[in-house]
C-alpha cells in the first residue's frame, strides 16, 4: 500500500491496478483505479489487461496480492502472461506472497526472481539468496513492521517502510 501511495503522489496520472487471488480489505481501497477479485473474475479479464498493460509505459501499476495463491487456477498462466507482457512494455509490477510461498510457484516468480530486485520485509537468513539470489548477511530475528531489505544489483539496503496514509494514528 505504501508503494501504491507514493506512486499515485508522485505520478497521479498512472493508471492503478489492483488484483487479488481472494477477498481484501485492500481491493476496496478508493485508490485503484481498477480492482480485480479472484481466479475466475481474474481469468476473464486477463486477456484485456495484457493488452491494456502493454501500451504507454509506465502509465500502468499492477498490485498483486497473493500472487503465488493463483498456483494451480484457472488464471495462472494469465496472470504469468500479464507479469511478464507488463514487464517488458515497462509497466510497474508489485506482486506480494509469503516468502515460503515463492519456491512453490516457479511459473509466477521467475519473472520476480530473476529480476533480482524485491522487498523483503522481515525476512529470515536464507530468503535473499533463495528468493533474490543476493545475500542479506546476518538478519536479526528482531524486526519491527515495516523493517526489511530493499534489494537490487546484487546488494542488499535495509530499509524501514512507512505506514500508508490510512494506517497512521
Amino acid at each position: 500500500m505504501t508503494l501504491a501511495y507514493a506512486l499515485r503522489r508522485s505520478n497521479p496520472a498512472t493508471e492503478l491496478i489492483y488484483l487479488g487471488s481472494r477477498r481484501s480489505a485492500v481491493a476496496s481501497l478508493p485508490i485503484w483505479n481498477r480492482s480485480v477479485v479472484g481466479p475466475d473474475d481474474l481469468a476473464e479479464l486477463v486477456e484485456d489487461l495484457v493488452e491494456h498493460s502493454t501500451g504507454n509505459p509506465g502509465m500502468v501499476a499492477i498490485f498483486i496480492e497473493g500472487l503465488t495463491e493463483f498456483t494451480d487456477t484457472i488464471a495462472e498462466s494469465g496472470v504469468a502472461q500479464l507479469v511478464t507482457a507488463s514487464l517488458k512494455a515497462d509497466q510497474w509490477v508489485v506482486g506480494e506472497s509469503e516468502s515460503s510461498t515463492w519456491s512453490s510457484a516457479w511459473q509466477l516468480a521467475q519473472p520476480f526472481k530473476s529480476g533480482r530486485r524485491g522487498l523483503l520485509l522481515n525476512p529470515g537468513d536464507i530468503e535473499g539468496d533463495s528468493l533474490l539470489n543476493t545475500s542479506l548477511g546476518r538478519v536479526s530475528p528482531d524486526f519491527i513492521p515495516g523493517r526489511g531489505y530493499v534489494v537490487g544489483r546484487g546488494k542488499a539496503r535495509k530499509i524501514q517502510v512507512a505506514l500508508p496514509p490510512e494506517n497512521r494514528d
